[in-house]
Parts: structure tokens; sequence; C-alpha cells
């Protein structure tokens, strides 16, 4: 960013939000916070990947917390500084601190019947192999580009891992693939419930149950739309659900925690248009939270919504299966709204409006972003930044805590991102993992005209300005203005988090495609993408667009988007009226003078290439 615009965004603001600087922890290594924009210099020991100043913390995805069979021993991931770390919850005390790579980016974590951890590595590609009772790293597997989620199946003593890419992998006990599938994009997480297998996608929230002897798709449902009654109005608000951030078994049932997001017009450009309705009872913003019980064969109530939850990335049930708790990253520093709601599992068989807040204060400020129950029923919080472990209870302030790391990984545009603006949402509620909810807006007075898609963030979006589908807003500082502070109600932040902002918004990459299954396909659509096609005369560059604004036959003319990644991100066009990249060379809506003259199976070959991107 221009030092002109870092100017200007300065002289926008009025003032600057309280930085996140908490007092260091009690456990057993110190922590310090450093200022906005800088980044700690303290390489990771053992680490020779880079440093913690050259590679800067991933979006946060949540999930990272898991308490073994035994009830006292926790595993946690901690993607944000590349480390697994095995605790004795009984102290609690730290057992080992399992380095990695900064880029291997920990995740989600299973349990096999020989007390081994497996950890899923969404930044390499792999699965670690650990030994819970000596803390030793014992493998490193290959599985797909992109993992996500992992679960064991103790009826088939297999490993299932899920891929963003749509591979669904099973490992035998012997380390040796015992299956593997290929179902649609974006799969999340792996459950095992009642003996069924089943797996999620992320933006779309879908429960999709297999067949684990063949990969057959039995049944497939999401959540449904909920609607909400506004008080002392003759209205109500609708709602469809998306982005479903963490899913875990439930005695037989899966138990989904997700994010609904308006379908209604979206009120017009007011100070937090995208917030609750002014003097009107509400369940929260234009993106709200809850959790769904779902399970084939059976009805789904609609369950009501959380209207303090903001980014709910993770959920953990009780071992008595009576209690959940959701963890809310979105509230880091917001004294009025807790980072953990604790609720009976009853709260979400009811069709009611708004769930009553239950919830937890943390005893150390930080920003929580997983949770589990220990073998006793006790809640433990693992936190980011700083890398703590917290054992929580309702009204609790002295609760232990455990530092799990003494290297700061604060970087100011990535609290921005992640912290909610006042008003119940984050910039990360509609751009989860910094990319888009698929979610297609209803924009009312926006200068904008009619639905719009969100778009995404990923692949360095600061070399895409103009933003917008209209080209409205020329740099971040007016982004932020009209988007941050107008409409999501926020303060105007300081020049130095804009430059954060910038600077860790160009770190983020796309997942890592999965190779291709056609490759002659793949390369006669390079020919008709830089051919007969005319694709890349406008989709040029190293972002593979030339950001200039084009009317391809819609009626009016739209900023040229980024092909890179556009596989994950049906639906497509500024409407999100292409469901699929094939609807995408339909005249009726992609335009009359979008990629005339090529045939059925020359559209098929750009399809397979489009997918590579």
């Amino acid at each position: 960013m221009s030092r002109s615009l870092l100017a200007f965004a300065f002289a926008l603001a009025a003032c600057s939000p309280a930085r996140h600087n908490p007092a260091p922890p009690t456990g057993n290594a110190p922590w310090s916070a450093p200022g906005d924009g800088q980044q700690a210099s303290v390489a990771v020991a053992g680490d020779a990947r880079g440093t913690v100043d050259s590679v800067l913390p991933p979006p946060v995805s949540g999930g990272t917390l898991y308490v073994a069979r035994d009830g006292t021993t926790a595993v946690a991931a901690d993607p944000d500084r590349g480390r697994v770390y095995l605790v004795d919850l009984g102290g609690p005390s730290l057992v080992a601190d399992i380095v990695l790579g900064l880029r291997d980016q920990p995740g989600r974590i299973a349990e096999d019947a020989t007390r081994r951890a497996y950890v899923v590595l969404r930044g390499a590609g792999q699965v670690a192999v650990i030994d819970l009772d000596g803390g030793d790293l014992l493998e490193r597997r290959d599985v797909c580009p992109a993992p996500r989620g992992i679960a064991y199946d103790p009826a088939r003593d297999r490993t299932w891992v899920a891929c963003a890419g749509g591979e669904l992998v099973a490992f035998a006990a012997d380390g040796t693939v015992a299956a593997s599938f290929r179902l649609q994009r974006d799969l999340r997480d792996v459950v095992i419930a009642a003996g069924g297998l089943y797996v999620t996608t992320f933006r779309s929230a879908q429960l999709i149950e297999v067949a684990p002897e063949n990969g057959q798709v039995l049944a497939q449902m999401a959540p449904p739309p909920f609607q909400q009654q506004l008080a002392f109005q003759q209205a109500a608000q609708n709602f469809a659900p998306e982005v479903a951030w963490r899913a875990i078994a439930l005695g037989g049932a899966v138990a989904m925690v997700h994010q609904r997001a308006l379908t209604d017009v979206v009120p017009g450009p007011m100070q937090g248009g995208y917030g609750p309705p002014p003097n009107v009872q509400s369940c929260g913003s234009i993106v709200h939270s809850t959790v769904t019980l779902m399970q084939p064969g059976h009805q789904v109530v609609v369950s009501g919504a959380l209207p303090k939850a903001v980014l709910p990335v993770d959920v953990a049930v009780s071992p008595d299966l009576k209690t959940l708790a959701i963890v809310s990253a979105g509230n880091d520093g917001v004294v009025t709204n807790p980072q953990v709601e604790v609720q009976p599992v009853s709260a979400f068989r009811s069709d009611g409006t708004c769930i009553v807040e239950t919830g937890v204060t943390l005893g150390y400020s930080a920003q929580a972003v997983a949770a589990a129950f220990d073998g006793s029923g006790k809640l433990w919080v693992q936190t980011r930044e700083p890398a703590t472990l917290q054992l929580v209870g309702q009204g609790n302030y002295n609760a232990p805590l455990l530092a799990l790391s003494e290297v700061s990984r604060y970087q100011g545009g990535h609290h921005f991102f992640h912290q909610q603006s006042g008003k119940l949402l984050a910039c990360a509620s509609c751009h989860p993992e910094a990319g888009e909810d698929g979610h297609v807006w209803r924009l009312d007075n926006f200068n904008l005209g009619g639905p719009r898609r969100t778009q995404s963030l990923k692949n360095d979006v600061t070399q895409r300005n103009p933003f917008h589908w209209t080209g409205d807003l020329p740099g971040f500082p007016s982004l932020i203005e009209e988007v941050f502070v107008t409409r999501m109600g926020g303060t105007t932040p300081a020049w130095q988090t804009i430059d954060d902002l910038n600077t860790w918004m160009a770190s983020i990459d796309i997942a890592r495609q999965s190779p291709a299954a056609d490759p002659a396909a793949v390369a006669r659509g390079a020919k008709v993408f830089n051919g007969v096609g005319g694709c890349a005369s406008c989709h040029t560059g190293a972002q593979l667009t030339d950001r200039s604004m084009r009317d391809v036959g819609t009626g009016r003319a739209f900023k040229v988007p980024s092909l890179v990644g556009v596989a994950w991100r049906a639906p497509f066009l500024h409407d999100g009226c292409a469901k699929t990249l094939a609807d995408r060379f339909n005249p009726a809506c992609g335009g009359a003078m979008h990629g005339n003259g090529i045939d059925a199976q020359q559209i098929a070959d750009l399809i397979a290439f489009l997918e590579t991107l």
C-alpha cells in the first residue's frame, strides 16, 4: 500500500480502537505482545522453515483441542506456531511440545485404539502421528493437498481424513490407505456417529452420509432455513444456513455449529446497517450463529439463534451429552459478549427465536479458538494469542491457566479481521478463513443495484483494487471506511492497523488444488482459454484479471474477477446466477458476450482447466 493511501487512512481516523494487549499469564512461560504492526522476531526452535517474521499467522479455523479417551490427556494443535502440545490436565502441566513447521498448520485431531493421536497438517497435506504416552512424533503421512477433517472409526479400525479438494481417505491401523473416494469440493469435518460415516461441507453447511465400503452418498441434508419475527413489527427476517465451522458426534446424531445469513434485503447505507435492526429485538446481525442437530432419516428442528456468538469456530459436548460449549472467536476483547457459550443440548431442540446466553468469561483475556470437556465434565478452552489452555466455569475467574508457548503471534491485521465491529459480526463472518461464504446478498441502496455475491479475499486481494463488483472503492482505506465503519458500525482504525491488514491479507493463499482427473482435457482447455475462448484478453497477469470494468452482456459493467482459485467459489458471477462453471456459459446467466463461439466439448475442456487454477 502506498504511503499516500496510508496518509489518507490516517486522516480518516477519528480514533483507534484499543489494541488487544492483555497482561501476561501466570503459567510456566512469560509472554508479551508486540505493538500494532510489529511482529515477533523470535524464531520457533527447531523450525527450519522460517521465523515468526517471515510467516504470518493463518486465518482462524478453530477445532484444535482434543481430550483423549483417558479423560486427562489433552492434545492442542497450534497452527500459528507450527506446534502440537500434549498436556496433563491434572496439573495442568505441559508434557510435550512437538515442533513442526510454521507452514504446516496443524488442525483437527483424532485418537485411535492404541493411544496414537492423528493431527491434520492443513498446510503440508499430511497427517502427523503422535504417541500420546511418550509425546514422540512417529511419522508424517501424505494424504491429500488440502486435508481438513479427521475422525477415528473404531468399528473398522480406520482413521478417515476429509480434504477440501473432495477426497475422503481412510488409513488402516498399519498406516496403509484402506480406502480413497472422491466426493465434492469443500469438505470440512469427518464424524463417526452411531456407526455411520458423515462428512460436512464448509461454506454450504451440508451433512453427507457416506457408505464406508464404496464411497456412495447415502444421504445429504443441510440445516433448514430460519425465520425471525421482529418484535413490534408485522414483519420477519429470513436466513439461510451456511459456513459449518465445526461438526462433532452427539450420541447418534451430528451437532453442527454454523452461521446463517440474511436472505432478505439488507438495510441501506446507514451507520451499522449490517448490524441488528435499530430499536428492534433481534437475534443478531445479518449473520448469526447456531447449532443444528442432524441425523439422516429424522426430522431436523430449526434451532434458535445465538445473538452474541460471533465466529462460532468450535463446539464441544460434555461426557453426559447434556451440555454444549460454543467458542466465539470474534468476541475477543468485547467484554459484553462471552467468548464461550455454555448451553444445554435441549436449547437446540426447539424452534425458539433467540437463545438466552449463558456465557463463560475467560479467567484471562485472550482469543479463544477451541474447547473440550475432560473426563470429569470440566470445560477447557484453548486460546491462540497468547497460546494458553484455561479451565473455565460459570463465574470462575481463578481457574488454572497453562501457558503453552512464549512466542507471540500477534499481528494487527489478523486481529482486526477476526474481531467483531461491535455490531455482532466480523470481517471473517462473511469471509471465513479469509475466503468467502458463497452467499448472494440483496443489497439496498448501496449503489450496487441488485444481488451481489460475496467476493473472495484469497490470493492477495490487495493487488485487485478497485474493490467491489462495481469498482467503486479505490483502495483499502476506502473499503474499510465504507464497509467496516459505515455498514458494520465499527470505529475507524489507525493507519497502522490498515497497513497491518494490507500486509496480512497479502499473505492469504488459496487451498492447494488436487491433481486433475484428466490432464489431457486440462491441456486442451488451456488452449481454449488462451485462444478461441478469448478469456485471456481480460483474465490476464498473475491475478488472472486486468481489473477493468466490462459489460459482457449482463446489462452493466462489472469488475473482471480474478480466476485464481475460481473452482472453489461456486456460485459464480456477480449475482451468483451460475451454480456451476458450466452455467456460467449460459448466455441467460453469463451474458451474451461471455465466451461465445466455443462448442460443448471446448467448454468442458475449459472447465477442466479452470478447476486447476
